[in-house]
């Protein structure tokens, strides 16, 4: 599958475009035939599509699924009944309509939304699950108005220049995404603080805390919950073993690699951290954890590295990434060079490591991991139980 190396497509990275709607009315607006789950929110979202999309393909013959970012390919992006779109048809749709994309200046997730669309509309897909990128109103994804329904994960402040500063307006971006107040709106358990905001809005519904039989971490339960209240909303059928056998990469994943214990988890603001702290502080051997944080250039990378440093030692980096953060010269304290990841794990052999911050980060240090693995195995005695790692 095609690897997640933005060079890839870098002649479509336009700053400006807004145009996506002008090349979808050329084309008929053939996005309003496909029947769509939007999900919103500020956490949670890629794992809520995830879960949702699994328990649709018990009810339905065709399923759609649009998520981002990827974590190791870019047909992570698009699948239909949990395949993903295969290199043959990705490119033939960047080929199809490569003159389309430069003509109107889409930027690289409206190309992507776009495909999406198309290759959901060309298989003739019985619903689809639709993950919004920043926002709701503002996003690629606001451009489907055949709505089932909204969905609300988890909110908290982030992408402020965009969505605004206060949690309303964040909310407010989100939740306007529906286009019919007639729609059903689904929102997570964590927002009943924010309930206030939603009493404008009609045909809501707040997830109750659930009281889950199923053995998952803290960030999975509420996302989990809020599944099955769409679920049950539409007496879709339910099978729970899903929603456990379910792993998803880069979600607090862990990993025992090369004997070490490695926790891969794409946390990328305050809100997803404390959900990450909740989770750690239920290992045992606290001692030995410690954490390699790196985060992309939009983020408040000081407030989440000084949160962080609250309960763990930090240990800083930064990866080969057009939108990662370059860590300054007087922020390199516990500073780990890219090119001395492998030595970092040696030296801390004895340690948990957290490795967090950024999905984009967690990919390419999930990418070294496997490197490393190739280079070190040789060097591993006979009879090494590799069950468990990569």
């Amino acid at each position: 599958m095609i690897k997640t190396d933005v060079d890839l497509f870098k002649k479509y990275f336009f700053k400006k475009s807004g145009n996506l709607k002008l090349l979808f009315a050329k084309y008929d607006n053939f996005q309003n035939k496909i029947k769509i789950f939007n999900v919103v929110g500020s956490n949670g979202k890629g794992s809520l599509s995830y879960f949702l999309a699994k328990q649709l393909e018990l009810n339905f013959k065709k399923v759609g699924l649009f998520t981002s970012p990827a974590f190791l390919y870019h047909n992570e992006r698009i699948a239909i009944n949990s395949k993903y779109i295969s290199d043959l048809e990705l490119n033939s749709y960047f080929k199809k309509y490569d003159c389309d994309f430069l003509k109107y200046q889409l930027n690289f997730f409206e190309i992507y939304t776009f495909i999406a669309a198309r290759y959901f509309f060309d298989s003739k897909v019985d619903v689809a699950v639709i993950e919004a990128g920043i926002g709701g109103v503002k996003d690629a994804t606001n451009e489907f108005l055949n709505q089932k329904g909204v969905i609300l994960t988890s909110v908290c402040k982030d992408h402020q220049k965009i969505l605004g500063d206060s949690i309303k307006s964040i909310i407010l971006n989100k939740i306007l995404i529906r286009k019919n107040q007639n729609t059903p709106l689904f929102i997570a358990q964590s927002n009943i603080k924010y309930q206030s905001y939603f009493k404008e809005f009609k045909n809501y519904y707040l997830d109750k805390k659930t009281n889950l039989k199923l053995n998952l971490d803290l960030f999975q339960k509420e996302n989990v919950s809020l599944a099955i209240l769409v679920c049950n909303f539409f007496n879709f059928r339910i099978k729970n073993s899903l929603f456990k056998n379910l792993k998803l990469k880069g979600r607090f994943q862990k990993i025992n690699f090369l004997n070490q214990e490695i926790i891969l988890d794409g946390g990328h603001n305050i809100g997803a951290l404390k959900l990450l702290i909740k989770n750690l502080k239920l290992l045992a051997n606290q001692e030995k954890i410690i954490i390699l944080f790196a985060t992309s250039k939009t983020k408040r990378f000081y407030k989440m590295k000084t949160y962080l440093k609250k309960f763990y030692k930090v240990y800083l980096t930064q990866f080969n990434h057009l939108k990662a953060y370059k860590v300054k010269n007087y922020e390199k304290t516990n500073f780990v060079k890219e090119k001395n990841w492998g030595y970092f794990l040696k030296k801390n052999k004895n340690k948990t490591i957290i490795v967090c911050g950024s999905i984009y980060f967690i990919s390419c240090f999930y990418w070294f991991l496997l490197e490393y693995k190739k280079k070190n195995l040789k060097k591993l005695k006979p009879g090494f139980k590799n069950e468990k790692t990569l």
